[in-house]
Formats: structure tokens, C-alpha cells, sequence
């Protein structure tokens, strides 16, 4: 990790607007279904993590096509570590969001309100982590189902 992501780790109210951005993208994608929990995980690690970054998509694609491009092979081989070493920041991140009224947890997933009132970006970094973070909420959400992710991604969730 750099620095910087390790700064990132740390503030809540950064990756509270990540998630936002993921779950926005993904209702709009989905037809108003929040985003599952693990995807907003692995999408907040993915987005604020230097080294993964830069291979997401730039805008909405198919997921199995972004799969298939040499940047996502680098992290999709450790998708449970992604997701765990994210966790904590994560709930930080969405307990800091629903204070603020910009995240909700609805049946397991992540619900971005509908007016939520959301700073919009004011750095060319901000704008960055908003176009990766809607571009990847928006690949997870053109899918038919979370299973159809699932699947993808070579997990296996028990109930």
C-alpha cells in the first residue's frame, strides 16, 4: 500500500463518498436496487487502492470483458483479501455516510438515497475516484444478478 492509500484507509468521509458514487451507479444500473455488501467492499478497496486503480474501467462496461483485461488479473486472484483488508474503513465509511444521510443498508445491500445531498468533487483527484467509482457501480450493476458477479469472480458465498 502507499501512502496514500493508507491515508484513504483512514478517512471515512472519502470513502463514504466512494461507496456513494458505487451505489448511485449501481441503482442506476440496476433499476434502483442498492449494490450487494461485498461488491461495495471489494469496489471500495479496488477504487481507493493506487496499485488497482488505474486498471479499472474508465466507464461502464461488461463485467466479463473488464475481467478479461490485463489489469483486473492482477488483483482478481486475492478478491477475499481485497474485500477483508477494506472492511473496517468500510463500515467506518458507512456509518460516517448514514450520519450524514447519503448511505442507507437496505437487505444487505447499499442504498445510495435518492436527494442525498453529496459535495460534488472539487479536485481533479475527487473527479477521478467519482468516475471510477460510478464506472465500476455501473459494470456490477448492468449484470442480470449478483450471482451472475459471484460467479465471475470465483466466490461462493454460504448462507
Amino acid at each position: 500500500m502507499t501512502a496514500l492509500d493508507l491515508q484513504l484507509q483512514e478517512e471515512p468521509s472519502a470513502a463514504a463518498l466512494v461507496l456513494y458514487w458505487l451505489a448511485e451507479s449501481h441503482q442506476d444500473a440496476r433499476g434502483g436496487d442498492g449494490i450487494l455488501l461485498p461488491w461495495a467492499m471489494l469496489g471500495l478497496g479496488l477504487v481507493l487502492t493506487d496499485s488497482t486503480r488505474d486498471a479499472l474501467p474508465k466507464a461502464k462496461s461488461t463485467l466479463g470483458g473488464w475481467l478479461n483485461t490485463e489489469g483486473a488479473r492482477a488483483w482478481r486472484g486475492d478478491i477475499p483479501g481485497a474485500i477483508l483488508a477494506w472492511r473496517e474503513t468500510f463500515w467506518h465509511a458507512v456509518g460516517r455516510g448514514a450520519q450524514a444521510g447519503m448511505l442507507q443498508l437496505k437487505g444487505g445491500r447499499l442504498v445510495a438515497p435518492t436527494g442525498a445531498k453529496v459535495p460534488a468533487p472539487k479536485t481533479d483527484e475527487a473527479t477521478m475516484f467519482r468516475k471510477k467509482s460510478r464506472a465500476l457501480g455501473g459494470t456490477f450493476g448492468a449484470e442480470p444478478s449478483d450471482h451472475t458477479i459471484t460467479s465471475a469472480l470465483g466466490l461462493e458465498f454460504v448462507p
